[in-house]
């Protein structure tokens, strides 16, 4: 099994956007970090009978993690400079939030589309393409109301975090779903996401310490 930095499929995709959908609506930062590492336990374990979950363990421990980490940690800070995660939760509904992270999570899934070597000589990674649709129209279906329809200052602010998030994945996606050539120090998704997360971080950074400036 190849190490996971080089891996090439969209599931480095998956790990940036999953547990950033999973701060995002419980909007504790620690929490979310520590359900991610529940999770990857959970998964470690279930590997055992179920062949399809079986992947690298440094992948699991650090890689996964990594990438999760560092996309959660850069919308933790944006929300520390803008305010957006009381406002957030002060506006949407426990309900909503939970349903659109069950559908981003459930339809994750698909990345398996193109999770095999005979996917890997095409340009475009379909699984992170198709995710990308996915993804966007799950937070614009649950979260419509303070998106297209606030009505308040607060839903307004809650409204400009879910389109900050939508700006966060559609970024991820430009970067994951090319497929460059494999000679090509940047053909591992991985690698493409991995680099962009930490930017991310480096930006929100930026923008927190203007803001706070």
């Amino acid at each position: 099994m190849s190490v996971f930095w080089r891996e090439r499929a969209a599931w480095p995709f998956v790990h940036a956007v999953v547990p950033l959908a999973l701060y995002f609506v419980l909007r504790d930062a620690v929490l979310a970090l520590l359900l991610i590492y529940v999770w990857e336990t959970v998964e470690t374990l279930l590997a055992l009978g179920v062949d399809f979950l079986t992947e690298n363990k440094l992948n699991a421990l650090v890689g996964d993690p990594l990438i999760g980490g560092l996309n959660i940690l850069g919308f933790f800070l944006l929300d520390r400079a803008f305010g957006w995660d009381e406002a957030f939760c002060a506006t949407v509904p426990t309900g909503l939030r939970v349903g659109a992270f069950l559908v981003i999570g459930v339809a994750s899934f698909a990345a398996i589309i193109d999770d095999s070597a005979d996917a890997y000589g095409r340009i475009f990674n379909f699984g992170a393409a198709l995710l990308t649709l996915i993804y966007a129209g799950a937070a614009l279906a649950f979260f419509n109301a303070v998106v297209f329809h606030p009505t308040t200052p607060q839903e307004d602010a809650a409204g400009e975090s879910v389109r900050a998030w939508l700006l966060v994945v559609g970024l991820l996606a430009l970067v994951a779903v090319p497929r460059p050539d494999p000679t090509s120090p940047f053909s591992a998704t991985f690698v493409r996401v991995g680099l962009l997360s930490l930017l991310s971080v480096i930006v929100a950074l930026i923008v927190y310490g203007t803001r706070r400036a």
